[in-house]
């Protein structure tokens, strides 16, 4: 508040002129009105419309503010989860408000590549129910929105790898499973971490500790649209989740009590402006110097563009590498993935920034046996072969430490490779081989016995002899097998020495056998 008597703030001519040269700048007029049909259904306070029929919650108010910085007309069309997919799937809308990726829906529909917001599903039930593990869901009549992800999750997933049994009660709306719940018709209700923020749940629901697939909410399109709109709302997100004073962010506030932590205020806005404007003033009376200047300049130019090819073609051959190539800081804060990286994630790089590697897989801490936390502790590359229980893979991670000059690790480069199908191979055949070496043992056994035996057992050991034949022709199909797979196979003792290498292998590596097999180490071919 400004004092009696104090003077009133004055706003230098130059100042002026150079906000009104900016502002023509950045200005631009309104494109031509576009309208867009987009699905939504009561699912508060996410997306849902009120008594008087009015559009609301998070969804909408980002949808609203997409459509006024893009000058579209919106017309929302109100129906149920069911009935918006159908009127997707046949191409009635151009999108659909708050839809959770999964294979399945990806084969019918688009998505756009900037999640939203993060959501998991979780268990609601009254109070006399008591669930504290996903395991008390046994027996219990579970009430789910129809066509939702958890009607196909929960019998696809958890039925099986728990071992439990349980009915489930598809209805139309949410509104249906607290209606369900309420007359006793159903005992749990499962829905997305945002029901406990609805109207329509009441002090008599209550939520549980019992939680599940962690996941990202998208916008939801026809599917083989080549439509610009799905760009348009990536980079409308884009800014808005950047940008802490944005609808995005007043929203979450409004229906979540959810804030980011820092809101620039506005006059900062225009002291940044002020100072951009006087910046370009100072760059114009540079420009003055500039014959002095010219040829350090042109050597720094030179010297930029070198930097920045150099940058796009490591970025390159960082993108093109199959395996997941990563860097962390010291603290495993993820820094960068390459694009087999994200795909396997299934993010984008705006979704893993301020997180660690293990949030990313849905772990609260680091994984045992950590090749990046071996790395980092003893300062030297560190390998470790792991199955990742939740992701269904196997992984043959590599870490490598960068150290500054005092010896310190800086970052970590970590090379992560699927090789799951190499060890259900590997697999198969010792448990081939163990079968033959059994098998052999027996024979060796037998054809004792049968040297001290009559006639009688003759006969029989030659039987047996010729069961052996067949077991070593066996074993030397898998040989061939192993020479002839047609991928590069090596069998690595402890010590990191080659024993054995198949044709594929000597093709990839240049050496042939006899200088492979018990002379070179793998780690000469990583």
């Amino acid at each position: 508040m400004r004092s009696l008597g104090a003077k009133p703030l004055r706003m230098p001519w130059r100042l002026v002129v150079v906000f009104f040269i900016l502002a023509a700048a950045f200005c631009r007029p309104p494109a031509g009105a576009e309208t867009v049909r987009v699905g939504i259904y009561q699912n508060p306070p996410k997306v849902f419309w009120n008594g008087r029929g009015k559009p609301q919650g998070i969804f909408v108010d980002i949808m609203n503010q997409i459509a006024r910085n893009e000058g579209w007309t919106i017309e929302y069309a109100p129906g149920t989860w069911s009935q918006n997919l159908e009127r997707l799937e046949k191409g009635e809308l151009d999108l659909v408000l708050d839809v959770t990726y999964s294979q399945d829906r990806a084969e019918k529909f688009s998505f756009n590549k900037i999640s939203v917001i993060e959501s998991w599903l979780q268990a609601f039930a009254g109070k006399g129910v008591k669930l504290e593990s996903a395991k008390d869901l046994d027996g219990k009549r579970i009430a789910v929105l129809k066509g939702a992800i958890q009607e196909e999750y929960l019998p696809q997933e958890i039925k099986g790898l728990l071992n439990i049994d349980f009915t489930l009660l598809p209805c139309p709306d949410y509104s249906g499973t607290v209606e369900a719940l309420r007359k006793g018709q159903a005992d749990v209700i499962i829905a997305s971490r945002f029901f406990y923020f609805s109207d329509l749940r009441g002090k008599d629901i209550l939520p549980t500790s019992v939680m599940f697939r962690p996941e990202l909410v998208y916008f939801a399109f026809p599917k083989g649209r080549d439509d610009p709109i799905v760009n348009r709302i990536d980079r409308n997100l884009s800014g808005m989740k950047n940008d802490p004073g944005s609808v995005y962010y007043r929203s979450l506030d409004k229906w979540l009590g959810e804030r980011p932590r820092v809101i620039i205020p506005r006059y900062v806005k225009w002291v940044l402006g002020a100072l951009i404007g006087g910046l370009a003033l100072m760059a114009i009376f540079g420009l003055v110097l500039r014959s002095q200047v010219k040829a350090r300049t042109a050597e720094i130019l030179q010297y930029s563009q070198e930097l920045k090819e150099s940058s796009v073609l490591l970025g390159a051959v960082f993108d093109v590498i199959p395996d997941i190539l990563g860097i962390q800081d010291a603290a495993h804060g993820v820094e960068k993935y390459n694009r087999a990286g994200y795909e396997f994630l299934k993010c984008s790089h705006i979704d893993i920034k301020g997180k660690r590697c293990f949030q990313l897989i849905n772990r609260e801490k680091p994984c045992d046996n950590c090749a990046t936390a071996i790395a980092i502790d003893t300062k030297k590359p560190a390998r470790v072969e792991k199955y990742f229980e939740n992701l269904g893979v196997w992984i043959d991670a590599r870490s490598y430490p960068v150290l500054d000059e005092g010896g310190q690790v800086t970052k970590v480069v970590e090379h992560l490779r699927d090789i799951t199908d190499q060890k259900q191979a590997e697999r198969a055949l010792l448990e081939k081989h163990q079968a033959l070496l059994m098998l052999n043992q027996r024979l060796t056994v037998a054809d004792e016995e049968l040297q001290a035996s009559d006639e009688e057992l003759k006969q029989q050991l030659a039987e047996l002899q010729a069961s052996r034949d067949a077991l070593l022709a066996s074993e030397q199909r898998y040989r061939n097998i192993f020479e002839n797979t047609g991928t590069a196979m090596a069998i690595i003792e402890s010590d990191l020495t080659i024993s054995l290498a198949n044709q594929e292998f000597e093709k990839l590596s240049g050496f042939d056998r006899s200088q492979i097999e018990g002379r070179k180490k793998w780690t000469e071919f990583v």
